[in-house]
């Protein structure tokens, strides 16, 4: 038998920045983005999805000794045009998940911090603050997680996430 699979079981703290992991608290499964280390080796992620839909698109702190599965660093985003994706375009620009594309390799999504709970972008290629870039680039209020960029192409494949879909939350 062999066993094939593209995650991979980790600890959060063996987790490197920009990898996209899947972990449990009691029995709730959150989606997350690893950020980075913060004070007392507890790591900094970006949570997508939580089992209290208030906290999506929030950062928070996390105990790094979590077991979570790692979907890795080659994670993809399609984003979806719709009737009000052009660029400058401010309508919910507010609005947590939505995502600005800066560039043709750069997107940033509107999130909540911790403290101060203000809302900030993040730059999903660099992983790091996105500095008011996001007001000019193309809204997207539709978007899909994949596993790699090729899945997205893939006639039967599933979406790790989506958002702004009917298509709601992780694949089954």
């Amino acid at each position: 038998m062999k066993i094939v699979t593209r995650v991979e079981e980790k600890i959060l703290a063996s987790c490197e920045p920009g990898e996209l992991v899947r972990f449990g608290v009691g029995d709730q499964s959150r989606l997350a983005i690893i950020l980075t280390t913060v004070d007392f080796g507890e790591r900094l992620i970006l949570l997508l999805q939580a089992e209290d839909p208030e906290m999506d698109f929030h950062l928070w702190q996390t105990d790094p000794h979590f077991k979570c599965v790692s979907y890795g660093l080659t994670w993809a985003v399609e984003l979806i045009d719709d009737e009000n994706s052009w660029p400058g375009n401010d309508l919910d620009e507010d609005k947590l998940g939505t995502i600005h594309q800066i560039s043709n390799d750069s997107a940033a999504i509107t999130i909540k911090g911790i403290k101060p709970a203000v809302l900030l972008a993040l730059d999903l290629q660099k992983i790091a603050a996105a500095n008011g870039q996001r007001r000019d680039g193309i809204l997207f209020r539709k978007w899909r997680i994949w596993n790699t960029a090729e899945d997205a192409s893939k006639p039967k494949a599933r979406p790790i996430f989506s958002y702004g879909l009917d298509e709601k939350g992780p694949a089954a």
